[in-house]
């Protein structure tokens, strides 16, 4: 939850949020903490799963052949989970369907957003989006898919689900690097009673960049303030997660290592076979000399004790074959996606089956999409961007400060 950071907010009277001591003295120039960093490496090694690109098991010579055999079984968990909730087009009902057209785009666009932004959430376990108001002939604001591994979360010590701040850090390129700090400002110090739903609350927009081997962050350009009760980041849990800040991916570091596994023995097997798939001929009680290929392709052997005899695997591996398979059971159960879900025709029951018992087949990634969907929509539904007059006056470029004392839900 990254409480170190947070904590600074609540001491030396920073309870208010100014820009000057929530920002310049604590997040800009703190230290990454240590949980974001382990973080962002596993985020890392999730994305290169998602990829497929595993490590080889097995070493390969020089000038030898590649006998590694690496499926990917950790993108189809992640692609079937988006499938099964952005699966059909999404229907957005509200009177100015204009306003969401211009927003989202047409439905082609707007389900490969979603996509796109399921996806993050499936390997990271918390997807992000920015909101751009609209600037010159822009009709209406964009929204930018953020890729989770460069965003941070600042959450209060006793709430996770409240978020404090996000910080945006861009890796260094031409020797500097960025960061982009989003912080709230809550004027009437209120924030632990009213939470999300302050309507008085505003956010600020600071940029900094670090040179060279500096060990300090400068400030570039004004504070620039956002005049809405929600940030212009919204995020989501991607399954729920008690107590922390970050939902749950689906390439959890356990499945991630169970597809390494089947990987090496996939690997080993491929192996035995390339060298022990196809018989071997041996001999014994003659010389190399007195074996000799007629004419019509018949082997004569000199020798009157000569024997000559194909040796030949006596296993077909089933042993390894059905670890593997134990290891993808596995994975089903971890993922909660399974093998009937992702096509597997051996998985398919044998004649006519019940309604009842196709539900049951599927029930544990239905079980999953349902608990995914519960836990986004109430994550938006907290902050008031569903509020369509707020909205609306992004569109329109006239942003104004909501003066709502009262809580209240969106």
């Amino acid at each position: 939850m990254s409480t170190d950071l947070a904590s600074t907010f609540f001491s030396k009277g920073a309870a208010t949020f100014s820009p000057q001591q929530a920002q310049a003295k604590t997040l800009a120039q703190a230290p990454v903490p240590q949980a974001d960093v382990e973080r962002k490496e596993q985020m890392s090694k999730a994305w290169d799963a998602y990829e497929g690109k595993f490590a080889d098991p097995l070493k390969t010579e020089k000038n030898e052949i590649n006998k590694n055999v690496k499926p990917n079984k950790i993108a189809p968990i992640v692609d079937k989970g988006v499938s099964f909730l952005f699966g059909q087009d999404l229907k957005i009902e509200i009177q100015d369907t204009e306003f969401i057209e211009e927003l989202w785009g047409d439905d082609d666009e707007k389900m490969t957003l979603l996509a796109k932004i399921a996806i993050n959430g499936g390997f990271t376990g918390q997807p992000f989006l920015k909101l751009i108001p609209a600037q010159g002939d822009m009709d209406a604001p964009r929204i930018v898919n953020l890729d989770p591994r460069i965003v941070r979360i600042v959450s209060d010590p006793e709430d996770c689900d409240l978020h404090l701040a996000y910080v945006i850090e861009y890796p260094k390129t031409n020797d500097m690097e960025k960061r982009q700090i989003i912080a709230r400002v809550d004027p009437n110090s209120d924030l632990s009673i009213t939470g999300d739903y302050d309507l008085e609350d505003t956010w600020t927009i600071t940029n900094y960049v670090k040179k060279g081997t500096a060990s300090y962050w400068s400030q570039v350009g004004e504070v620039e303030e956002w005049p809405y009760p929600f940030a212009p980041i919204f995020t989501c849990q991607n399954l729920p997660n008690p107590n922390e800040a970050w939902g749950k991916p689906d390439s959890t570091e356990a499945i991630i290592q169970m597809n390494k596994v089947i990987n090496f023995i996939l690997s080993n097997m491929d192996t035995i076979l390339y060298f022990h798939g196809h018989p071997k001929t041996w001999g014994k009680g003659f010389k190399a000399s007195q074996m000799s290929t007629a004419v019509d392709e018949t082997i004569v052997i000199e020798a009157p004790d000569g024997t000559l005899q194909n040796l030949e695997m006596h296993s077909d591996l089933a042993s390894s074959r059905n670890f593997a398979k134990d290891m993808s059971n596995h994975m089903e159960q971890e993922s909660r996606v399974p093998a009937i879900a992702l096509g597997d025709q051996e998985a398919m029951p044998k004649g006519n089956i019940s309604g009842v018992a196709i539900q049951l087949l599927f029930q544990p990634i239905l079980e999953k999409t349902t608990q995914r969907w519960h836990s986004s929509t109430s994550s938006l539904a907290s902050q008031p961007v569903r509020s369509y007059s707020v909205l609306a006056s992004i569109l329109m470029k006239k942003p104004r400060r909501m003066q709502m004392k009262t809580r209240r839900r969106w």
